[in-house]
């Protein structure tokens, strides 16, 4: 009989996890159904900054044409986004904006609330499809993530009190003199 692992069902970084395979035998012969443990190699993947691709859902037209059937289904789409927060196993993150503009267009659905649907909030690892070999993002003390331009990725109706300092020259600091 199996042992179910949490953290490790469903995880991205599973294959080939020597802590998931040892761990497994410390349990073995306890007669568990279950365990779960604090993974430090999933919480080291999941900081901010890190760039993944996830599955997420859109609602996007339905082309059946039986008379009860809903106007809309909700469909899943594989998008790169950025980490913005983590603790334990679950993550919040901000889904590229183009990405999730031309999946929305692709499926024919509502393309105004794509500023709304692309923050996530606190979701489980599993929901991660697979790390991406791109260089972390810089994430503002607010929680955004940075632009290149040095404003801040964030909803329309949020504010960053960096916003104002981007693009400005910063005042350099004088240093006190003593007489």
């Amino acid at each position: 009989m199996s042992v179910y692992l949490k953290p490790c069902t469903g995880c991205p970084l599973r294959s080939g996890c020597e802590q998931r395979d040892d761990f497994r035998k410390r349990v073995s012969g306890l007669g568990l159904r279950s365990a779960t443990f604090n993974c430090g190699r999933l919480r080291l993947a999941l900081s901010p900054g890190t760039r993944i691709t996830i599955s997420h859902p859109i609602a996007a037209l339905s082309d059946r044409e039986h008379a009860y059937s809903p106007e809309f289904e909700i469909i899943r789409v594989d998008l790169p986004a950025t980490i913005t927060s983590s603790k334990d196993d679950k993550f919040s993150c901000v889904v590229d904006r183009d990405a999730l503009l031309a999946a929305i267009e692709d499926h024919e659905a509502d393309a105004e609330k794509v500023d709304i649907y692309r923050f996530r909030r606190a979701m489980s690892h599993r929901r991660i499809v697979k790390f991406l070999d791109e260089p972390r993002r810089t994430i503002c003390e607010c929680g955004h993530v940075r632009l290149a331009d040095g404003r801040c990725d964030r909803r329309p109706d949020d504010s960053c009190w960096r916003d104002g300092l981007a693009g400005t020259p910063q005042p350099a600091k004088e240093e006190a003199t003593t007489p």
